[in-house]
């Protein structure tokens, strides 16, 4: 619940954020010398992925990073996936890949100043997919890290209203009240209809 994990901030605010986000954890000190972390950042979808790659406020990490997605080959993504928990790596990730992708921090050094750490920009519907996408920082029983960075328009579709936002931003318990809507948003729009799809 802690407002350094989650932030909520508006669609002008969005990509700023995230960019401080990845340049807040990729640096971390080692016996008083700088060494960089890797960070995976998770997007909902290919369409923003794209649009935070290519804004002006990602320019100088671009160097830095590379796009998984499924349009990349299987050839591009195993080597992507290989090399991506290494220091001072960025990884821009479509949400498919935080289920089931194998990363593994051979390390030590980066496993030591924190390991991965992961950025998901999206609330997840359910929290399976969460706790997957989660699960991608502390692989093979590595240490890392997680944060969320979210916008206020897109937690409209929980029923999360502006004045919700405000006020659980105040009393500081951002997680446990977002968690609560989208349980509630899933027992009540989805969990029906796959109730239903699995009686036909």
């Amino acid at each position: 619940d802690s407002p350094q994990d989650v932030a909520i901030v508006s669609n002008a605010e969005y990509f700023i954020r995230i960019n401080e986000e990845i340049w807040a954890r990729i640096k971390s000190l080692q016996a008083g010398v700088e060494y960089h972390r890797a960070v995976f950042v998770f997007f909902e979808e290919l369409s923003t992925l794209q649009a935070f790659y290519d804004d002006p406020v990602f320019a100088k990490l671009k160097g830095h990073a590379v796009m998984l997605t499924e349009k990349v080959s299987a050839i591009g993504k195993d080597g992507i996936i290989r090399a991506a928990a290494s220091s001072g790596q960025v990884v821009l990730m479509t949400k498919a890949f935080g289920r089931g992708t194998d990363f593994i921090c051979n390390d030590k050094r980066m496993i030591d100043v924190g390991g991965v750490h992961v950025i998901q920009t999206f609330l997840s519907e359910q929290m399976a997919e969460e706790v997957q996408i989660m699960g991608r920082t502390a692989r093979q029983g590595s240490k890392g890290s997680f944060g969320m960075v979210l916008r206020y328009k897109d937690l409209d579709k929980f029923g999360i209203s502006l004045q919700d936002i405000e006020s659980i931003k105040a009393k500081g318990v951002l997680y446990s009240v977002l968690n609560a809507k989208r349980n509630e948003y899933y027992s009540e729009t989805l969990f029906p209809i796959v109730r239903d799809s699995v009686k036909v």
